[in-house]
């Protein structure tokens, strides 16, 4: 008699799993899945303008941004930093980037739904 195949998976009964480790999250039909979450809402505008004044003659780059959700606007500075490859600060929920980065903050902040950027001086 030639050995059993064993690429191939047995269809009785006996052969059915036992565990299921997904099982406690309990099933979830379309309609519920996100249920009482507030959906993260994005700003309609954002003003990015360039500062000197005060700051040794350093240039530096603030960004007001029409966000209401402080941990959000917290989070993007995070990544917008990590992106750009320069330092800040968070002030007052007001962005302020080391550098000249107008530019770059106003393609990044359009990359991520912001409708209008207003870059000033």
């Amino acid at each position: 008699m030639p050995p059993p195949n064993r690429r191939t998976a047995s269809t009785s009964p006996a052969a059915t799993l036992v565990h299921q480790p997904f099982a406690v999250l309990g099933h979830h039909d379309a309609s519920t899945v996100g249920a009482g979450k507030r959906e993260a809402v994005v700003p309609v505008f954002a003003v990015v303008r360039r500062e000197r004044k005060g700051r040794g003659g350093k240039d530096v780059t603030v960004v007001d941004l029409a966000l209401a959700d402080e941990a959000l606007s917290r989070a993007w500075f995070k990544e917008a930093k990590a992106a750009l490859g320069c330092g800040g600060a968070w002030q007052d929920g007001t962005w302020i980037l080391q550098g000249d980065q107008r530019d770059r903050v106003r393609v990044w902040l359009q990359g991520r739904g912001v409708c209008r950027v207003t870059l000033g001086g």
